[in-house]
């Protein structure tokens, strides 16, 4: 089964089997996106979600970019500060899977890190284990789907929970219930732009709660579907009529990981703008 083979990649993902260019790649992606949610905190969407959220809330994970300082439970430390790490839309991007990672798979990872205690190490192990599936679910049904869906929020929210079940250091069986409870929620249209609407934070934002709750509920022992990516009513074929399964496991190998070819903005904004900017140049 697909899902299960690339489950059990990413939830045996630890940090002794990343190459040296992985972990100083997972360094890069975390410093660029701590960067980007500080100052993207301060968008009012950002402060409209912020604001809903903390209505009497555990204090567990940092909230960047408040002042004062506050804390929140991991899964609305990962909303907002996801919200926050996209709603400028300077963030990184895998450019094969046109997906933005960091909000969908470090603000899920570091939450949980530091809810649960855990090491650096844990941390970069599980910010590659996202980056992973956020790359091979992204690239599964892109292009097509990208007329209609935001592969942020989409293939986001499986990333999001790839992240979260390797940080909490899930077992493969787990991490393959967690892909199911995260791929059923998946979720997030393009209306919204045609309005200039406020949509696009919110869609990274819920796909990092929605990943992190489901490695909590996977935790549990909460049941999902096995096969949500391949399966017949599963994610892929609900996204495109012909998705590119193989890209799921095509070539999987701790040798060369999604994160490996990951892109920073050299210009601070959309990057279909980029080319533009150094044919200006």
């Amino acid at each position: 089964m697909t899902t299960k083979a690339l489950a059990k990649f990413t939830a045996e993902l630890c940090y002794e089997k990343l190459s040296a260019h992985s972990i100083e790649m997972a360094k890069k992606c975390l410093l660029d996106w701590l960067g980007i949610a500080i100052r993207g905190s301060q968008e009012k969407p950002v402060r409209i979600i912020h604001d809903v959220i903390l209505q009497g809330d555990a204090p567990q994970a940092n909230i960047f970019g408040s002042l004062p300082a506050k804390k929140a439970s991991a899964l609305n430390a990962a909303f907002i500060n996801s919200a926050a790490s996209h709603s400028l839309d300077f963030d990184d991007l895998h450019n094969p899977s046109i997906i933005h990672p960091a909000c969908v798979v470090v603000s899920p990872a570091l939450a949980v890190c530091e809810a649960e205690h855990k090491s650096g190490k844990q941390l970069i192990s599980a910010i590659c284990a996202g980056y992973e599936a956020s790359g091979r679910v992204g690239e599964a049904v892109i292009p097509e789907s990208y007329f209609f869906w935001h592969t942020t929020g989409t293939a986001g929210t499986i990333a999001a929970g790839a992240a979260a079940a390797n940080a909490l250091g899930l077992d493969a069986q787990q991490t393959l219930m967690c892909y199911g409870s995260a791929g059923t929620q998946a979720a997030g249209l393009w209306e919204f732009l045609k309005e200039g609407a406020m949509s696009k934070p919110l869609h990274t934002g819920k796909a990092s709660y929605s990943g992190v709750l489901s490695a909590y509920l996977s935790q549990k022992g909460f049941t999902a579907a096995s096969e949500i990516l391949e399966g017949e009513k599963g994610f892929c074929r609900a996204m495109v009529k012909e998705p590119h399964l193989e890209k799921l496991t095509e070539n999987m190998s701790t040798d060369k990981l999604k994160i490996d070819i990951n892109s920073f903005k050299p210009y601070a904004c959309c990057k279909h703008a980029h080319a533009a900017l150094y044919a200006i140049q």
